[in-house]
């Protein structure tokens, strides 16, 4: 951990638990996602629901900007209304070996299989000329399940969904 890090007084501790308190759980309703799931600092969930209020607004801009310039971005997703781009949460599960590397390549560099996801995604949604996939990948020792594991988590930003269709989609295209 950099000294950067350390340095920092109460106000660092305030704002991780500003930033805690809107941790909810799998039950509850939430506003935001986190891209790192329960791997998360700040929920165990990977759900967070944060009040759409003026001053929380503002104070939490503040600590996102602070965080970035400090290399520790959030990796937050604002889920504000009932419809979404369409997004996937794709595992691939490695060995239980630490000394191996996480399965990234069998999907990061595959043009095949994300033209082929593309394909069958253009076929419940033929209304959509073009489809452009934003890809982030998470890959690494998972600590709680003892595996190497590869996440990738997709977006693709013209198939607005609500959460119906989303799981329709996701039961059609997984079976």
């Amino acid at each position: 951990m950099s000294n950067r890090w350390n340095r920092s007084s109460s106000s660092w501790t305030e704002d991780d638990q500003f930033l805690k308190n809107f941790s909810v759980g799998f039950d509850q309703p939430y506003s935001h996602s986190s891209l790192r799931g329960g791997r998360d600092s700040y929920t165990r969930t990977g759900r967070l629901s944060i009040p759409d209020v003026p001053e929380v607004k503002q104070r939490l801009h503040r600590i996102i900007a602070k965080k970035f310039t400090e290399m520790r971005p959030l990796c937050w997703v604002e889920m504000h209304t009932p419809y979404y781009p369409f997004y996937e949460d794709i595992d691939i599960i490695g060995t239980n070996r630490k000394e191996d590397d996480p399965p990234e390549n069998l999907l990061m560099n595959s043009k095949e299989f994300w033209n082929l996801r593309a394909e069958i995604l253009h076929q419940l949604f033929p209304e959509v000329r073009c489809l452009e996939l934003t890809l982030y990948k998470a890959s690494g020792w998972n600590v709680q399940k003892g595996i190497n594991k590869a996440s990738f988590h997709t977006v693709w930003s013209q198939l607005i969904v609500d959460k119906e269709r989303a799981e329709a989609v996701r039961k059609t295209t997984v079976s």
